[in-house]
């Protein structure tokens, strides 16, 4: 009963965005906070038209902490967010973002196996994400023209706080090298930031650069050498995070540790925060 009562609440999710009918605010938030209190202490949260980068490897947690970041403005800021899946399905993200709400596990979820608490719980978070101003694109191999052409297109409704593209090899992009295609991407989705004054959030998955290395901390040089050794991500960004757990390498490490390691902070510090993962909900706190 609560699995046919689960998938009658995912159908009741927008079909691709929803803007609550005869809103259009002006902007809500003025810097997009994290709702981790020391991140947002070290950064001072992502201001309007900033770009920023989110690094890591495989199975770090980076969509993880974007999801983190886009539930809390829809939620606590009220704010407009955008999202472009390349990796995941549009109803997967929705997923990941319920059961980061509800804490409920992913895998219940997605299997629909829920218990009348769990189910209440996902109805009232099904709710107040349909409610949101939330926008979420999955088609693969989106280019940066579409990008700016759909955010525009979105900013005339209700102007956007947050754009998060997860993640950035998975843009279909164009130039004569590899190096050309990666710069001309980033300084047209930077382009588009300060046009829609919107603070973009851009996901990189890194190379093996850092295994090759006694400490496998991620940093800055790591982001360089993935990007065919180009700088000007990493030099233009307004901040570069990266995301790293020891876990990953280390079966008999605790897994419910993990790190943001702030590498850049034009409007704040660099720093170290330690969150808490919650393995089964993919949520960090």
């Amino acid at each position: 009963m609560y699995r046919r009562h689960f998938l009658q609440l995912l159908s009741a999710l927008p079909p691709a965005y929803l803007f609550p009918q005869g809103l259009c605010p002006e902007r809500v938030a003025d810097s997009a906070l994290t709702g981790f209190k020391s991140l947002d202490n070290l950064t001072g949260g992502f201001i309007p038209g900033s770009i920023n980068i989110i690094a890591g490897r495989p199975s770090m947690g980076k969509t993880a902490v974007a999801i983190a970041l886009v539930d809390f403005m829809l939620v606590q800021q009220k704010g407009t967010v955008a999202v472009f899946s390349l990796e995941s399905s549009r109803d997967h993200y929705l997923k990941r973002l319920l059961a980061h709400r509800t804490a409920v596990p992913l895998r219940d979820l997605t299997r629909g196996q829920l218990n009348e608490t769990e189910l209440k719980r996902v109805t009232r978070s099904t709710q107040e994400i349909t409610d949101a101003s939330l926008f979420v694109d999955d088609r693969p191999g989106i280019t940066p023209s579409e990008i700016r052409s759909k955010t525009l297109q979105l900013h005339k409704t209700t102007p956007l706080d947050l754009v998060v593209i997860d993640y950035f090899q998975l843009l279909q992009t164009a130039g004569e090298t590899k190096l050309d295609a990666i710069e001309s991407t980033w300084r047209k989705l930077h382009a588009i930031a300060k046009e829609t004054s919107a603070a973009f959030v851009v996901l990189f998955q890194l190379d093996r650069y850092t295994e090759l290395r006694g400490d496998r901390h991620p940093r800055l040089d790591d982001l360089r050498r993935t990007l065919f050794n180009t700088a000007l991500p990493q030099t233009t960004a307004d901040t570069v995070m990266f995301l790293y757990r020891d876990s990953y390498y280390d079966l008999n490490v605790d897994n419910s540790k993990a790190e943001i390691i702030v590498a850049r902070s034009t409007s704040g510090v660099a720093g170290v925060v330690n969150i808490h993962w919650d393995f089964k909900t993919e949520r960090l706190s």
